[in-house]
């Protein structure tokens, strides 16, 4: 590596970092994707490949079939133009606009599923005549020898039984094929709709985003597409189930005539109550999702803020927040498993009601039925079970389906606001012009955001954008690149833009893809944009330099780090007009001068840069500067016009350089030894970092440094090393998954009753269809009355059996859900920081949101089916056994057969719902990431790369999908071929035995139905497995270590005073501490101790255990030895949550949540409104708040979107005040506020926590010059411990190199304060003067004359005074005016020479350079 000059990497271009060899692509398992073999496909032959490599070993997402039909970009081609279409009809309906390039689907597999159903009714009428030819037989038995009654011959009876074969054969063959289309149109139709609100998502205007909350959207794509996925095999069920029921009738008139209306009369009676439990059942679906929405918000809320959340010690307050969503869906789906239960008995006993009167009437009647009228009447019956028993269930999955369409339309419907086309002939590359612009985030707000904006920008030129805290800096770059609605006015951007955010947007990716953002890669421009974002000396220590995963919002990097890969990204993008948002507030003094004369003076110099900023020294430099005030702008002109204009700043307004008195060029030379101390290790990147800093920077520093820069585009997948991709169990479901739901439901208490009803329902359906035949065979000799009254008794019992068993088993499944969830909402909120930097948030959200959606509802559906499905096959098979006797000698090799068939499919099922959940998780992740990034990604117009990586995630997922459905049409076939094959075997059986008819025909009424139930218990046998894989995937969650326990244990508690902390004494001893148990440590051995109320700060290069000590004080990251005492009290010893009440954090990026402004502030509701009226009035927040319509209960959005980054910071520290703990911790607290607002906070920082112990982490050395004392840590060690101007006037101090860094002036303004704060603190030691006056006259010290608000009484005065030589309101030049904490530092004397006030900004300009 080339010489490290002013964090430049110079010199011979670096090696390309090996990549790992790409693995050798496996060999496809299927010949030809593209053209389907329909011969091999009528069976599913073509899957034999699939299912056989799924048996020998695990399944791949290579392995997946590349279904052609599922293409995104075909699909969403088809969509926009209808939806399109239909959104300038007065009524869009987003179901037509689904139909196109559908409606051949739809009509062929209805044609499939009439042949289908046609091919069914066949059963019974064949039934008949086998049963009439033996009922003949046995007549023909009884009669003489020679007296012969016509029977059919033998073999004409084997016909029939051949027919029995064949025409199940076909409906196997139409049934299975319409399924799999039917699937693969739901897929399509899901991707197409997941695709549009992607889409929307990326032009949806602010007040809409705003609007939707992140929960809801989430769940749009992640259950109310699926909705209507699921619903689409039931779609021909909605018209063929009633046609088919009017068929069946018409077949049951030939057997019992007139009776068939009395059945008929029956079930029109149960349409209704049917159709009234599904509508009730839908608006209960309909409750329970504006629910779930709340309850997913709320956990999107919690994992994006856990690190916060753990600080403050509010898991109570979040966890309570969440579970009362979550008692709100319990309750409903309780209420939901008791109407599911009368349904039950509605569905299983409407046949048996129906054969009941049907046959009573037609017997009280007079009429006699024969066996075989009577059990074709029967298996009639059966047929009607089906249907009957699905319709209700079908209407609820189309009812869910037509409301998730409904709420997707209502989504896509809304307001749209984007960056407008570029007009290359109206607009030149370059220019941004606004002229009368009036912007609004609120279309319905009575004040607009912005008014009366106009301004012009020409390439090559730099504006700067000023004001106070909420006055509309960050708003004005948001309107330009349309994120607020324009009400009024023009607004025009020539050529490419580039945005810097003020919060960086990271996305879950290497380090080298989020500055390239989809580019293609070209290694000088790319090195040139790492070099002057200074990004080299942190390459040095990322363990994989540039190819280092950063995680989810870039969890390992520090706000400072953040903020420059941004500003990266934006350089690389060599755009024409670039939009900077603050991005020099996260970072350090001297970084963030090379960055402004590096990148913004540098290389952007010929652009067009718009730069809001609260660093007001730089505002000489400025072509044209922007002053906003309350949305409007006070003020425009250059900076001697301002001036004049009354924004008195002057002694704020130079460049600090050591060499403007030479004359020369500044060179800005930073000792790379720094590596930029605003860097903070996060918990993955400390580890990694803490043994070998040192190393590092000293190689960094002899210009020996590798800082890894990859000059190769690498794979996507290659080097992940934090997230990683998500872990995929093996094998089948473990018992202890099993075991977790079965123990969650009630175990063996609630479920050996359950198995008890199982039996008791199919013994009493067995009874009843075998009294039929008794009945019709009047094996008693009894009279009518004795037969009907005992049917109608056994009925009524199996009704009530079959309600209780319905019922019992859903509480038992709605417990078990309950149950789970309440454990891993538990679980999570007990996992340390670490599990969160290392799995995604839309990773962790889906176990919430569809994992628990499965578990609530679908699981229960499943599990009851393949119970109810398993019991009456055992029950079939019993009542073949007794009929004929021989059958049980096949019931062992068919048992075999059966069991081989699903063990061999079962390894492929299992691993194909594993790829298609994990395939699913990615699609949210990038969701929710890129929802957090729309301004971005919008401003630098990259929707269509954006949508194209989406797409494909969801491709991937529907090829999963669809290859699941393939397998599962295989078994399909292969088991409706065994049913077949049992059937013939029993009708062969009964033709053969000469057995009673009775016996024959209930035989062979339960064998047709075997075909059915062998076929849905295996399907729900699958996906009851399939269903259990969220189990599975919670239960992972559930596994992973947990932080201490949250309470302090009872010996504890009896020796703890009442009131700890009273002091706030700190004693830190030998303290050791490493991440993770393989790391080396981050902390050495560290010992110092902090008096009451002392003020100290900690200080330190990247990686030198700022962070980390930090975190050990909040126990964030356990000890591995040493301890740290707070009042004598060893925190090792006390509960997690009472040691994180104690103590206060203000923390670098603030962290708000939706509610009201009184729960962000008080989530306990501990404070009296008067108390939070005096804190947001103590951190200047009362005029903002005072301002709002519902003031302390008015509405904040997700992430507190509707207050400005530095409005979330005041809240933060009017939160602190609140705690009144003893112990406060700040980690650059004030660095995205203006000047007037900065000064106020380090007011009520001196003033409100005067008395308390302060442990500032400074990323600006101003902000700890009045400290007690300062700590210096490098490589885990205290290398210097005292008081500040003790440590300035040492030589060699690593302190004072730090200050000498930050340039001649502002070191010398430095230690003045320094040296003024050590002075008052010694004189007042001698006088004994208390404690609190010395920290009102220190802080005196640091009051500053600079301000938004006009304070020279007229431009006149102000010009009088500069034509004088005045320096405005300073006494002395050489006297410290301030000690501020934003881009502030270079706060110094006033020019020495008149003539550099006179002389305009673009001389000024020209001089500096």
């Amino acid at each position: 590596m080339g010489k490290t000059d002013g964090g430049q990497v110079t010199g011979t271009p670096v090696q390309a970092s090996s990549a790992p060899a790409p693995k050798a692509k496996p060999k496809s398992i299927w010949k030809n994707p593209v053209k389907t073999n329909w011969l091999l496909r009528s069976c599913f032959f073509d899957v034999d490949s699939l299912i056989y490599t799924g048996y020998r070993r695990r399944l791949e997402p290579e392995d997946m079939y590349p279904e052609p039909a599922v293409g995104t970009k075909v699909l969403i081609d088809q969509l926009e133009p209808a939806w399109h279409e239909q959104l300038k009809k007065p009524n869009p309906d987003l179901k037509r606009a689904l139909l196109r390039g559908n409606v051949g689907y739809l009509l062929f597999t209805g044609l499939l599923y009439g042949i289908s159903q046609a091919c069914s009714l066949a059963g019974p009428l064949l039934l008949r005549r086998i049963v009439t030819g033996l009922q003949c037989e046995a007549q023909q038995r009884k009669m003489p020898p020679g007296v012969n009654i016509g029977c059919d011959p033998r073999s004409k009876l084997y016909y029939y039984i051949i027919g029995l074969f064949l025409a199940p054969a076909i409906q196997s063959l139409c049934e299975n094929q319409q399924m799999y289309l039917l699937y693969l149109t739901g897929t399509r139709m899901r991707n197409a709709l997941m695709a549009a609100i992607y889409r929307k998502c990326l032009r949806l205007s602010n007040a809409a985003l705003q609007a939707e909350s992140t929960g809801k959207v989430v769940t749009l794509m992640s259950n109310d597409a699926q909705k209507l996925q699921d619903a689409m095999f039931a779609i021909h069920a909605m018209w063929g189930s009633p046609a088919y029921i009017i068929a069946v009738l018409l077949l049951l008139w030939f057997e019992v005539g007139w009776a068939t209306f009395v059945g008929l009369g029956v079930m029109l009676v149960m349409v209704p109550m049917t159709g009234t439990l599904a509508a009730k059942l839908g608006a209960l679906r309909r409750e329970i999702m504006q629910w779930t929405d709340k309850r997913v918000g709320r956990m999107n809320e919690l994992i994006s803020g856990i690190q916060m959340i753990k600080f403050y010690a509010w898991e109570s307050s979040f966890r309570s927040a969440v579970q009362e969503c979550r008692a709100q869906e319990a309750n409903i789906l309780r209420r939901m498993a008791m109407w599911q239960g009368i349904f039950g008995l509605l569905l299983f006993y409407g046949p048996v009601a129906v054969a009941l009167f049907c046959f009573g009437s037609y017997a009280l009647a007079g009429e006699t039925l024969s066996p075989a009228r009577a059990y074709t009447a029967l298996a009639l019956f059966s047929l009607l079970r089906f249907p009957m028993s699905f319709l209700p269930m079908l209407v609820t999955m189309i009812v869910n389906a037509l409301v998730a369409i409904k709420r997707i339309g209502e989504f896509l419907k809304r307001e749209e606001s984007a960056l407008e086309p570029w007009d290359p002939e109206k607009t030149p590359a370059g220019v941004v012009s606004v002229t009368g612009g009036v912007f609004s985030w609120d279309v319905k707000a009575e004040r607009p955001t912005l008014s009366g904006i106009d301004f012009r920008a020409e390439p090559g030129s730099l504006t700067m954008v000023v004001g106070g805290v909420g006055s509309g800096k960050s708003s004005l770059l948001t309107a330009l690149i349309g994120h607020i609605t324009k009400l009024q006015g023009e607004v025009q951007l020539g050529g490419r833009i580039a945005y810097v955010a003020q919060t960086a947007w990271i996305m879950n990716d290497t380090l080298q893809e989020n500055v390239l953002m989809g580019q293609p890669l070209d290694p000088d421009r790319y090195r040139t944009a790492l070099e002057v974002a200074q990004l080299g000396p942190d390459l040095a220590i990322l363990p994989n330099g540039d190819l280092t995963e950063i995680g989810d919002r870039g969890v390992t990097l520090s706000g400072g780090q953040k903020q420059r890969v941004s500003i990266a990204r934006a350089v690389y993008a060599n755009a024409d007009v670039y939009l900077l948002d603050d991005p020099l507030s996260a970072v350090d003094s001297h970084v963030g001068r090379a960055l402004f004369e590096q990148v913004i003076r540098g290389v952007l110099k010929s652009k067009t840069v718009i730069l809001v900023t609260n660093a007001l020294q730089y505002l000489p430099q400025a072509h044209n500067i922007l002053w906003m005030e309350e949305g409007r702008e006070r003020s425009q002109g250059t900076f001697a016009q301002l001036q004049e204009a009354g924004l008195n700043i002057a002694q704020l307004c130079h460049d600090d350089d050591d060499h403007h008195d030479q004359g020369q060029k500044p060179e800005v030379k930073v000792d790379a030894n720094a590596a930029s101390p605003d860097s903070k290790t996060s918990t993955e990147a400390g580890a990694a970092v803490g043994e070998k800093n040192g190393a590092a920077n000293a190689a960094v520093g002899n210009g020996q440094g590798d800082a890894k820069i990859t000059l190769t585009r690498q794979a996507t997948d290659a080097n992940r090393n934090l997230t990683g991709i998500e872990v995929r169990e093996s094998g089948a479901i473990s018992g202890d998954v099993i075991n977790l739901y079965f123990k969650a439901g009630g175990g063996w208490i609630y479920f050996a009753p359950l198995l008890l009803l199982f039996a008791l329902e199919q013994g009493a359906r067995v009874y009843t269809d075998t009294w039929v035949g008794n009945w019709f065979g009047d094996k008693y000799d009894q009279t009518l009355g004795f037969y009907l009254g005992i049917y109608f008794m056994l009925g009524v019992v199996y009704g009530l059996i079959t309600f209780i068993r319905s019922t019992t088993f859903l509480f038992f499944c709605v417990r078990a859900a309950l149950s789970i969830h309440n454990q891993l909402l538990d679980h999570i909120l007990a996992l340390p920081k670490s599990f969160f930097d290392t799995n995604p948030a839309g990773r962790i959200l889906n176990r919430f949101s569809r994992d628990t959606d499965i578990m609530d509802s679908t699981l229960s559906a499943s599990l009851i089916q393949f119970a109810g499905s398993v019991s009456t096959y055992i029950a079939i098979l019993i009542v073949i056994t007794i009929a004929t006797h021989w059958f049980g000698v096949a019931l062992v090799p068919l048992t075999v057969v059966y069991f081989t068939i699903q063990r061999y499919y079962i390894p492929a099922a299992r691993e194909l719902q594993r790829i298609e959940s994990i395939s699913r998780s990615p699609i949210y992740s990038r969701f929710a990431e890129a929802l957090l990034g729309v301004p971005t990604i919008r401003a630098y117009r990259m929707e269509a790369g954006f949508t194209a990586q989406s797409d494909n995630l969801m491709e991937g997922n529907a090829h999963a999908f669809v290859t699941q459905k393939l397998a599962a049409g295989w078994l399909a076939c292969r088991l409706d071929m065994l049913g077949l094959i049992v059937l013939t075997l029993a009708g062969a059986l009964c033709i053969q035995g000469g057995i009673d008819p009775g016996m024959a025909g209930l035989a062979l009424v339960y064998a047709l139905d075997l075909t059915r139930f062998l076929k849905h218990g295996t399907n729900m046998a699958s996906k009851s497995e399939a269903d259990f894989n969220s189990v599975e995937r919670i239960a992972q969650y559930l596994t992973p270590e947990t932080e201490a326990r949250p309470d302090n244990p009872p010996e504890v508690t009896k020796t703890l005073p009442a009131d700890w902390p009273t002091a706030g004494a700190i004693a830190v001893e030998k303290l050791c501490m490493r991440y993770r148990p393989n790391m080396p440590l981050v902390l050495k051995g560290i010992s110092f101790k902090v008096a009451t109320g002392e003020k100290v700060g900690l200080v330190g290069r990247t990686g030198s255990g700022k962070s980390s000590l930090l975190l050990a004080l909040f126990r964030m990251v356990e000890a591995e030895s040493g301890s740290i005492f707070i009042d004598g009290v060893d925190i090792s010893t006390l509960g997690l949550r009472y040691l994180r009440s104690k103590m206060s954090i203000i923390p670098q990026d603030p962290f708000m949540f939706s509610g009201t402004v009184r729960h962000n502030l008080d989530p306990f509701s501990q404070a009296t409104d008067e108390d939070l009226w005096k804190a947001v009035e103590a951190v200047g927040l009362k005029p903002a708040i005072a301002a709002l319509e519902d003031k302390l209960g008015a509405k904040v959005v997700d992430g507190g979107a509707n207050f400005s980054l530095g409005q979330r910071q005041l809240f933060c520290l009017a939160r602190a005040m609140l705690r009144h703990s003893k112990v406060l911790m700040l980690d650059e607290a004030t660095a995205s506020v203006d000047v007037d607002t900065d000064a106020q906070i380090q007011d009520a920082l001196r003033l409100q926590f005067g008395e308390v112990t302060c442990l500032t982490i400074a990323h600006r050395l101003n902000t700890i010059m009045d400290a007690d004392r300062v700590i210096v840590l490098d490589s885990g060690l205290v290398v210097e411990d005292d008081e500040p101007a003790a440590l300035l006037e040492r030589e060699n101090s690593i302190f004072g190199s730090m200050v000498d860094q930050t340039g001649k002036k502002t070191s010398r303004y430095l230690k003045g304060l320094a040296r003024s704060a050590a002075n008052l603190r010694a004189e007042s030691f001698a006088t004994g003067t208390p404690r609190g006056a010395v920290l009102e006259r220190i802080r005196s010290l640091f009051n500053t004359h600079a301000s938004f608000a006009a304070r020279v009484p007229s431009a006149l005065a102000g010009r009088e005074r500069a034509l004088g030589g005045e320096t405005p309101e300073v006494a002395d030049s050489d006297a410290p005016t301030r000690l501020g904490t934003v881009d502030l530092e270079v706060v110094a004397e006033a020019p020495e020479e008149s003539q550099a006030r006179q002389s305009s900004p673009a001389e000024d300009s020209k001089q500096s350079k």
